[in-house]
This record gives C-alpha cells, structure tokens and sequence, in this order.
C-alpha cells in the first residue's frame, strides 16, 4: 500500500475513531492534514492535543463567517512536503482548500479519491439541484474514484462520475465499547435504568445539539401530545444549544415537568450508559443531516431508532422496521403517531433490539478502515 494523504475539515470524534483504526491496521501507512481544529457550530468537543497517528492542524481559530468554507494558503505546500501518491478528500467540496487540493492533484498526477455526503440531503430548488450537479461533474472530473458517506451518496456520485470506482463507506464511530462493553459500563447502565423506573417505565432518548435543525421543539410537541395515552413514558434529552431554555418552557408549558428530563451535554461512558439505560432512541432532523453517527451508537446498545427521513443513516439502517422507523419529519402528529406505537408494543422493540447490533456492527471504525485499505488497494494503478 503506497502512503495516503487525507485531507478533512475538522478532527470530528467520529474521524479520529476511524484514524486510531487505520494507524493500527495499517501503523504510519498515511497522515492527516486537518483544515481547521473545530468550527462555529461543532464546540461540543474538545480537540485533542495529540493524536495516535500523523496528523497536522492548519488553522485552530474558529471562523465567525462561512464555517467550513476552510481558506489555508500553506496547504499546497504541506502536501509537497508529506508526498502521498493517493489523496482522499473530504469535506465540503466548494471550500477553497477543497479547490486546492484538486489542482493540486492534477498538477502533480496523484491519485485523487473524494469522500463524501450525499449532495442533495439539503432542500433546495430545482435549478440549485442541476448547478451543484454541473460543479460536481467538474470536481470529480480528475478523480481516480469516490466514496460515499452512505449508500445514497455512492449513487449520486456514481452518477455524476459513472467511470469512476465507487464505494459506500459511513461515518465509522468506534463501537466495540458499546456492542460488547465491560462490567463496570453494564453496572452503571442498569443502575441508571433503576433510576429511571426499570420495566416500568419506556424511557425515550434523545441526544444532539438543542438547535433548530435537529428539531427537537417538534419531538417535545409530540410527546406531551401522547403523554396521557401513554402514561409510562418518559422522555430524556441529552444536549446543550440555543433552544435549551424555549424547550424548558415548552415542557412547563405542556405541563410535562415530571415526564421530561434534561441530561445536559453528554460524551463518552456518560452517554453510552444512557443509551445502554433506554429503550427507545429518536432523532427527529428538520434540516440536513448527511449522516448521523448517534445512529450507529444507539443501535449499538441495542436500541430501535425512530429518525426522519432527513438522517442519512436511516436508508442504510433501519430496514423496514426492522430495527426502527423513518417518518417524516417537522410533523409532530405523525411523529406522536409512530411513538405511540414503539412505546405500546414491547414485542416490536424487543424484535428490533435483537437486530439492532447485527446490523450496525459492520460499520465500526475498525471496518471502515478495512474497507478503505481494500478499495485503494484494489483500485492501485498499475506501476
């Protein structure tokens, strides 16, 4: 395997669980140039101060403005210097380090891979959809391949590039922790479930940022709407963000103060031992939501997931209902509809539990990495 350079916005969690992957299957085999270290809207996580693998961050002050339209003159020349053969891309595809790296590819004949979204999970007209479909032919023009971050996205791709090798590899969180995880992790789980009322109570999790594209305004309507037809729910919200204090008043409003209980922020054992404590997991996006890594997680705990129709995970995850439901979001009589019948039928969760870590255990990090390592290989021009 000749070295690869991977070239990414930011050191999302989900990212440096897929890089600490690949650094042990594959030590010192590639490094990462990081764009910037976080973003105006993704300060939930602290950056880490060293990584298990090669890595350089370019810009670590947040932009005010254009978020990720990431802007580091210095880059063409850290290329040079680092000298990978192969360049994965990844990241926001208009942003001028984007533009950068393709010109730079071109200039000195590397092979060039683009990694990701699907391009039309946002809502936008007609005429935007056929510009942005133009650019990306452009774009991927020079590139040896594409993956996409879901299945969605490599049809897209395949597409507009229908030469180009193709693959669907996600967002690839680290969950081994979650699908078989230790004693102690189990102990605090089932004392929080204790806590939350055990058997008798059908406790529902959320978990993200309180902001208006993920939509949790709506989930709180919906809730407080079948409160009453089903007495046993609970509702725990784990999150911080803007619409923190209109939700406290939403559920005093709806006189929900009992039923609804606010976690904070949560990350690591906390939030595993949540997911690990529900029974139910809801991610309701309004907005865009490329991919949805919490997906993953709650399936890992054996959690059916009910997400809307705007979560990439959803079309490669939940299968039917399978392992959950996906409705139709910013809705929230249909959403209290499609509660209503997880939280009455015991035998429905039960079923989508049992299916649950199956299905989602071939995304772990430690898969994705495989996967990468085979379709560069298997895509290697010949010397």
């Amino acid at each position: 395997m000749k070295k690869i350079q991977f070239v990414s916005s930011i050191p999302s969690p989900y990212q440096v669980d897929f890089f600490n992957a690949l650094q042990d299957l594959a030590p010192d085999s590639f490094s990462v140039v990081f764009s910037a270290g976080q973003e105006i809207d993704r300060q939930y996580y602290k950056v880490p101060k060293r990584f298990s693998f090669p890595a350089i961050i370019l810009n670590h002050n947040i932009r005010k403005k254009g978020k990720d339209l990431h802007n580091n003159r210095e880059l063409v020349e850290t290329l040079r210097r680092e000298g990978a053969e192969t360049i994965v891309l990844g990241g926001n595809y208009f942003m001028p380090d984007a533009l950068r790296t393709r010109k730079h590819c071109i200039r000195e004949a590397k092979r060039f891979f683009f990694w990701g979204e699907n391009p039309h999970k946002r809502q936008c007209s007609f005429w935007k959809k056929i510009l942005k479909d133009q650019y990306l032919r452009w774009f991927l023009a020079p590139a040896h391949g594409t993956i996409g971050i879901g299945e969605a996205a490599r049809k897209h791709y395949l597409k507009l590039a229908p030469t180009k090798q193709s693959v669907s590899i996600p967002y690839a969180p680290e969950l081994l922790s979650i699908l078989k995880p230790q004693r102690t992790l189990v102990q605090k789980s089932n004392s929080l479930n204790v806590d939350w009322g055990g058997d008798a109570v059908v406790n529902i999790l959320y978990a993200g940022s309180l902001i208006p594209r993920k939509d949790p305004m709506t989930l709180v309507e919906a809730f407080g709407d079948l409160s009453m037809q089903c007495p046993t729910a609970r509702l725990r919200i784990a999150g911080s963000g803007p619409l923190h204090d209109p939700l406290q008043q939403l559920v005093q409003q709806r006189g929900l103060g009992k039923k609804v209980d606010f976690l904070g922020y949560m990350q690591g054992d906390a939030l595993k031992t949540a997911y690990m404590a529900s029974d139910l997991f809801v991610i309701p996006t309004l907005g865009h939501e490329g991919w949805g890594v919490v997906v993953q997680e709650a399936l890992a705990a054996g959690l059916p997931v009910l997400a809307s129709s705007r979560v990439g995970a959803a079309v490669d995850l939940l299968e039917g209902e399978q392992t959950g439901q996906v409705f139709t979001p910013g809705n929230s009589g249909i959403l209290c509809k499609v509660l209503q019948k997880w939280i009455e039928n015991s035998k429905l969760r039960k079923e989508a539990s049992a299916r649950a870590r199956e299905v989602v255990a071939g995304t772990s990090s430690r898969c994705a990495a495989n996967q990468l390592l085979s379709f560069l290989e298997a895509n290697e021009q010949p010397k």
